[in-house]
């Protein structure tokens, strides 16, 4: 079976075999994991993490009622009100997406990149949803806890720091300030 872009994925598998060989050194291991995958294995790995970034909830509606996928969408300016000036180009009108945007896509990318080869980012992950929150040996402490306790949050649902970053604008994470 084959992934169909808008049904359960943002970007097909040759677009992110592009993707990753723009974006990723040669000698990267989780480049190297994904060029030796199957299309079948790719097909997978970018549903599931489409999945995961379906999971999380972005401010504004879909666009269409009927589209499958989160994106594209309509949503308000990232630029609360009474921090407009007078001379902005913002409104109270939604912002129209017409077209997924790019880090949504990268994320779908990145996620799918970490979970085909787990390193570093899903070792942090599993640890801070693990049972130990903190520990300390005698000066030295760290503490697990994750910056958000929504579920809901990027930092809860993807495993890939990359995606998180990518889609933290997206999740309502910040604004601009004038």
């Amino acid at each position: 079976m084959t992934i169909t872009v808008g049904t359960d994925t943002y970007i097909t598998v040759a677009d992110a075999d592009t993707y990753v060989s723009l974006n990723r050194l040669s000698t990267d291991d989780q480049r190297e994991a994904w060029d030796k995958l199957a299309t079948a294995d790719k097909e997978i790995l970018l549903r599931q993490a489409t999945a995961a970034i379906e999971r999380i909830r972005f401010p504004g509606i879909k666009q269409d009622n009927d589209q499958t996928l989160s994106f594209p969408r309509y949503a308000l300016p990232p630029t609360p009100k009474r921090r407009r000036p007078e001379s902005s180009f913002y409104n109270d009108e939604w912002l129209n997406d017409t077209e997924v945007p790019d880090n949504v896509i990268s994320a779908e990318v990145e996620e799918a990149l970490e979970l085909g080869s787990p390193g570093a980012d899903s070792k942090r992950f599993d640890v801070m949803r693990g049972p130990v929150e903190s520990y300390k040996i005698g000066q030295l402490s760290e503490n697990f806890r994750l910056r958000s306790s929504s579920g809901n949050s990027v930092e809860t649902i993807l495993r890939s720091r990359r995606a998180q970053e990518l889609l933290s604008l997206q999740a309502g994470g910040s604004y601009s300030v004038y």
